[in-house]
């Protein structure tokens, strides 16, 4: 396998790192990792209070669900990072709707910022995962 870095648009400079078998031929990601480095970058950029950057990642992904599928999942992340908390539940409860992964939401960390909103709780407690 050899590595390649790539930059992106929503790179904004990062090196990506992919895999591939070949340098011709790479790794085709699933659909669960479409966007993943997108939603990374501007979640980083969401917690770190680039806030214009972390809405222009969001907007990408946006973009790039009219073309292929993007699990809304990845949105809340990055809704989440900017605040957004009404829009993060909304984006976790389509995700839900589309068997996303529901590990994660009861433990995960990530969903600190949201555990203790009222919308949060009825989507655990519908889901299976609350108390």
């Amino acid at each position: 396998m050899t590595r390649q870095a790539l930059r992106g648009p929503l790179c904004g400079g990062v090196h990506v790192v992919l895999f591939s078998s070949t340098p011709s031929n790479p790794v085709v990601a699933p659909a669960i990792w479409r966007g993943g480095a997108e939603v990374r970058i501007g979640r980083v950029y969401a917690l770190s209070g680039r806030r214009r950057e972390a809405q222009k990642a969001l907007d990408e992904l946006k973009g790039m669900s009219k073309q292929s599928y993007v699990p809304p999942y990845n949105m809340a992340l990055i809704s989440d990072g900017l605040g957004q908390k009404e829009q993060a539940i909304a984006w976790l409860e389509k995700a839900m709707e589309a068997d996303g992964p529901r590990f994660g939401l009861k433990m995960d960390p990530t969903w600190d910022r949201l555990r203790s909103h009222p919308g949060f709780q009825d989507l655990l407690r519908r889901v299976g995962l609350g108390s």
